[in-house]
């Protein structure tokens, strides 16, 4: 089964680096992105979380395990600064299950490759 970057990355043909790149600017919100230009970008230190939490979204085979991910990337400390916890200078995990759901499957409204359809149930005879 294709990872999340796997599924995304065929459909828009890009590299993985692209990828992450593009998930960390679309999952900020939208007011916060101009700031976090200013400090630096995706590469700035101070959204190593980010980075973290766009590599474990980038494993994931199915939205099943979305949740796990959401919880650790909310609970992690690197998130309790003033910058990220007040101005929501990070990744929305509002926008990322939004953005999941459109690619992983298991999740309804998925564009993903489904697993071919079980054969129907053959009448019993009587």
């Amino acid at each position: 089964m294709q990872t999340l970057v796997e599924l995304y990355c065929a459909r828009h043909r890009c590299t993985a680096d692209e990828f992450r790149r593009r998930l960390f600017w679309e999952m900020l919100p939208p007011h916060t992105r101009w700031l976090a230009a200013l400090l630096g970008g995706y590469n700035a230190d101070c959204f190593d979380a980010d980075r973290d939490f766009i590599a474990a979204l980038s494993a994931l085979h199915s939205y099943g395990g979305l949740h796990e991910e959401l919880r650790d990337f909310a609970l992690d400390a690197r998130n309790e600064t003033w910058l990220r916890r007040h101005l929501k200078v990070r990744m929305s995990c509002r926008r990322v299950k939004q953005f999941a759901k459109l690619y992983l499957p298991d999740a309804r409204d998925s564009i993903a490759p489904f697993p071919a359809s079980p054969e129907p149930p053959t009448p019993a005879s009587g």
